[in-house]
């Protein structure tokens, strides 16, 4: 038992370090996304980092745009060589609605490493003729420890045949708005409280400790003390004999 403490004590103090030292924001830190776009012309699914214009800082709220052109640049040119190079034949063969669906673009953006994301949304779609016309992104976080909690969407579309933001040449958006808000919850000291059962923990084994060293101890104190009644036992007997 005695050889079980150290170790429990060194794990103890590796998780406690561990979570001590692990990534927390500060406010005004850029935090990292990973893009992930989809043309259904195209085939797969495309992954890229955002530039870090458009990063949300952490605990600021800030406004973006994303350029779509930059975003969708090789599954647009992908769609194109598929169009040029189909044969005629398929082409009188297909139907109105199998045009329309050709123009579907689709986003999702995933935050902090991919611990929260935002699921798939239209950015473009022609058969409905709406276009994205602004995102707006809402992190609930906690300034005490630097993490973020929770993240929330809001799209915002406008018709197509009304959009500034669509070229008609193209038939293909330009860009939208990006608006990222922070929302603080309450403060909740995660770490003093990890820290607090650390210490109470702590406790607790050097307790069990000193706990075993009395109890090899008491032993001895025993027959110490069994010696010393013997001989008071006999002196005061001796007295009495006396």
């Amino acid at each position: 038992m005695t050889a079980r403490n150290p170790i429990l004590l060194s794990i103890l103090i590796t998780i406690i370090l561990s979570l001590t030292s692990s990534h927390a924001y500060r406010i005004g830190d850029a935090v990292g996304i990973l893009l992930r776009t989809s043309h259904t012309s195209s085939s797969g699914v495309s992954t890229l980092d955002a530039y870090r214009h458009q990063m949300p800082r952490f605990g600021v709220s800030t406004k973006t745009r994303f350029d779509v052109s930059s975003l969708f640049s090789d599954d647009i040119k992908l769609a194109q060589d598929v169009k040029e190079h189909q044969p005629m034949v398929d082409r009188w063969t297909r139907t109105e609605h199998d045009v329309d669906s050709e123009r579907v673009i689709r986003m999702s953006i995933s935050f902090d490493e991919g611990f929260h994301h935002i699921p798939w949304l239209d950015i473009y779609n022609k058969h409905h003729r709406k276009v994205l016309e602004k995102l707006i992104i809402t992190f609930v976080y906690s300034g005490s420890d630097g993490s973020i909690h929770a993240v929330h969407r809001e799209a915002r579309y406008t018709d197509a045949d009304n959009s500034s933001q669509l070229d008609h040449e193209n038939d293909l958006p330009k860009s939208f708005v990006v608006e990222y808000i922070w929302i603080e919850e309450a403060d909740v000291d995660a770490r003093g409280g990890v820290l607090m059962l650390f210490l109470c923990v702590l406790c607790a084994v050097f307790g069990g400790m000193i706990g075993e060293c009395s109890a090899s101890e008491s032993p001895r104190r025993r027959e110490k003390g069994g010696d010393t009644s013997f001989w008071e036992t006999s002196s005061e007997g001796f007295t009495k004999r006396l």
